[in-house]
């Protein structure tokens, strides 16, 4: 059977116990047994709407990134750690890399910084493939060397399409394992909303319940131990006046606190309509048994 958990906003009581957190660091830790945290209304309407508009000035821009001789996957843009912010987007990740609530599911890890780029998806358009995100590249010896960031993430800019889907597996030497995920995540798209998952793990976009009549438009952003051999620094033209808050503190995730049975089947990587349709927002972590 499958089960399915809603993830739902919940304000931490103050806990007078000597100060102490009410969840242990390495509780909300991500792993691959907590394969996701979510955050709503990441920012402001006005902060949210220069964000985007920065975007889109960045897509119209065209601009492809120098290819390189032994990079195999490439087309990203590098934000490195500490430094300057040159427009909105880059705003954002300082905001949520500086932000408490980041350290808290990282467990305070040290990233060198973050690799972005984005996804449209005209009403056209197949929604995006199953897959891994990683660098691969070419080594001295012609072999191929793929590794995966840390933590992988989408900003949702629209409410358009079906959801991010996120599970509980790996690919290894050309398999997912293990063989059957036990649980999945589902993220529907809701403006200005924030999915965090492990970056190990196999993820894609279901089709939508219905045809979207809109642009899907996500900013993904993956964070690196050490700089990775694809993504190139951002063109001088990607440059604007535009900046958001970067201070920590507001940013709060959200984890699945109640739990709904259901003797609804599913194939995998095809979740059944019937199902998704009592499933139709939010986020919600599916349990395979």
């Amino acid at each position: 059977k499958l089960q399915f958990l809603y993830f739902i906003e919940k304000k931490e009581k103050k806990n007078n116990n000597n100060n102490k957190p009410s969840n242990n660091i390495r509780n909300r830790m991500l792993s691959k047994e907590n394969i996701a945290e979510v955050a709503g209304k990441v920012f402001t309407e006005e902060e949210f709407t220069i964000l985007v508009q920065d975007l889109k000035t960045v897509i119209k821009l065209d601009y492809e990134c120098p290819e390189k001789p032994t990079a195999l996957t490439y087309g990203t843009f590098w934000k490195a750690e500490g430094s300057k912010d040159i427009n909105a987007i880059e705003s954002y990740i300082t905001k949520i890399s500086n932000s408490d609530a980041f350290k808290k599911v990282t467990d305070g890890a040290q990233y060198e910084g973050a690799e972005w780029w984005w996804q449209e998806q005209d009403p056209s358009d197949e929604p995006k493939e199953f897959h891994t995100d990683c660098d691969l590249h070419l080594l001295p010896d012609e072999s191929n060397c793929k590794v995966h960031p840390a933590v992988s993430s989408v900003f949702y800019c629209s409410q358009e399409g079906g959801p991010t889907c996120v599970y509980s597996q790996e690919m290894v030497a050309g398999d997912l394992v293990p063989a059957k995920p036990e649980k999945a995540v589902l993220s529907f798209p809701e403006p200005s909303k924030l999915l965090l998952f492990h970056g190990t793990l196999w993820h894609g976009v279901l089709a939508p319940l219905t045809p979207i009549k809109a642009l899907r438009l996500t900013l993904l952003v993956n964070w690196w131990p050490k700089r990775p051999n694809g993504p190139c620094d951002p063109p001088p033209s990607f440059a604007t006046l535009n900046r958001l808050g970067t201070e920590g503190g507001a940013l709060s995730f959200t984890r699945p606190v109640h739990r709904v049975a259901t003797n609804e089947d599913a194939f995998l990587h095809t979740l059944p309509a019937s199902l998704l349709t009592q499933i139709h927002n939010g986020v919600v972590e599916l349990h395979f048994e």
